[in-house]
């Protein structure tokens, strides 16, 4: 409902990656890249939906753009591996935590 009652909104890419994490917690990886993407159109370099963006796309078994994804993740957050989300980003509830280790690994992320 915000997109479309305020569709030139500063924060428009903010409340898409909001649905990328939504999507991405309830399986809808098609969804989510989808989200993902749209975000990535105000904020292309922003961690946090790049990890989304090739977790989804591991899931989903589109490893080329998955790869790609991992390789720009990594020209913005160089240390970023599996060990340091797993440490860093806990979440509430643990398997969504292993799902998103999951699609990450599955996308390239070096362990």
């Amino acid at each position: 409902m915000a997109e479309r009652l305020s569709p030139r909104d500063p924060v428009q890419s903010m409340w898409s990656f909001a649905r990328t994490c939504t999507e991405f917690g309830i399986e809808h990886y098609e969804e989510a890249v989808a989200c993902a993407k749209k975000t990535a159109e105000g904020m292309p370099d922003f961690p946090g939906n790049l990890r989304y963006l090739a977790a989804s796309l591991g899931h989903l078994g589109q490893r080329d753009e998955a790869r790609e994804t991992i390789a720009q993740l990594l020209a913005v957050t160089p240390k970023d591996n599996l060990q340091l989300i797993r440490a860093n980003f806990p979440s509430v509830q643990p398997e969504r935590m292993e799902r998103f280790a999951e699609g990450l690994c599955k996308a390239g992320l070096p362990e």
